[in-house]
């Protein structure tokens, strides 16, 4: 009898042990997939496209219609490969973050191997097309926009065969003609926040020269070599700069209704200016005539000579320019003005 019951007994171990296995072995394997499932490949471009309907692709920039000057003109959305047939936009285009992949070549005194000496490093590389616009190097640079000034309107039909060509007017206040520009290029907040810091940059200046200056007279002096001119209160970067931003009180030599004028050496022997600002063109003559007006003893009781506030400035901005010019410009004048 005990020997029957340990058999069954046994029996019972073996049978529980092969439904524990069996379950086991059932419980490691992967359910099958429903009828309703998919393959892995399947699922996945299911819910791929469940993501596409989820979030709608982003729809490609559409060009601008830009106004100018001759007209509407449509500009490419994101335009890369801009050329510049001004000089004055290369300051502007600069000052906005784009780099133009052409520009005209400078060929006044100053130059640095062909570009405006005060963006001559930022420039390197970039083409050259002559100071007056070469259609052939233009069309060579293969541009998908063109930025052209209003002198150049006798060429528009020919710029236009090349690219969308864009007209802006210069003024000697840049930054009408620099928001505008921003503005067409889909940069207008960049083009804003260039004007408010300029802005800021005046008053904090304006501030400090008449602290410093006070009442005393200025003029701005030009010696080319067969001419000394003095600067006016009209239509150029002098006269608006000094005058009429930074506030400081001409010389009453100073031309009301002219841009410039030219003067004699007589003339200049009795100007009353506390201050001059000279710009001394770069050439042997005209350096030779401002050693003269410095040095003689005919000039030493113009008060700026007798006192030594004669403050030598380069060409830019004092011809033309847009925001970076202007704001060296009035960098120049404080480091000469204010001690």
């Amino acid at each position: 009898m005990k020997h029957k019951h340990r058999t069954t007994t046994i029996a019972l171990i073996s049978l529980l042990l092969m439904v524990i296995i069996a379950a086991g072995c059932g419980a490691g394997k992967e359910a099958a997939p429903s009828a309703a499932s998919g393959t892995p490949q399947q699922e996945a471009s299911t819910q791929a496209a469940a993501q596409a309907t989820a979030t709608p692709a982003t729809a490609a920039p559409a060009p601008r219609v830009v106004s100018t000057l001759m007209g509407d003109v449509e500009v490419p959305a994101d335009p890369s490969r801009i050329v510049l047939v001004y000089h004055d936009d290369i300051d502007h285009l600069m000052a906005l973050g784009v780099k133009p992949v052409a520009v005209p070549t400078y060929e006044r005194p100053g130059s640095i191997d062909g570009y405006l000496p005060y963006l001559a490093e930022e420039l390197k590389g970039v083409e050259k097309i002559g100071n007056a616009p070469n259609l052939e190097a233009i069309l060579a640079a293969n541009p998908d926009l063109i930025i052209a000034s209003y002198a150049y309107k006798d060429m528009m039909d020919q710029l236009k065969k090349i690219a969308p060509t864009l007209v802006f007017e210069w003024k000697t206040d840049w930054r009408e003609t620099h928001l505008a520009i921003g503005k067409a290029l889909g940069r207008e907040s960049k083009a804003q926040a260039n004007i408010d810091e300029y802005n800021a940059l005046v008053k904090d200046a304006k501030q400090k020269l008449g602290t410093a200056v006070g009442n005393k007279t200025v003029a701005f002096i030009r010696v080319l070599p067969k001419e000394i001119r003095i600067h006016g209160l009209k239509d150029q970067v002098p006269g608006f700069l000094l005058y009429e931003q930074l506030g400081l009180t001409p010389s009453e030599e100073v031309p009301v209704e002219e841009w410039a004028k030219p003067i004699s050496n007589e003339i200049f022997a009795q100007l009353k200016a506390d201050h001059i600002l000279l710009h001394i063109n770069d050439n042997p003559d005209a350096a030779a005539q401002a050693k003269e007006l410095l040095e003689n003893e005919a000039y030493k009781n113009v008060p700026a000579v007798k006192n030594g506030q004669v403050h030598l400035v380069p060409s830019h901005p004092w011809e033309r320019g847009g925001p970076l010019a202007f704001k060296e410009g009035i960098q120049q004048v404080l480091e000469a003005m204010v001690q």
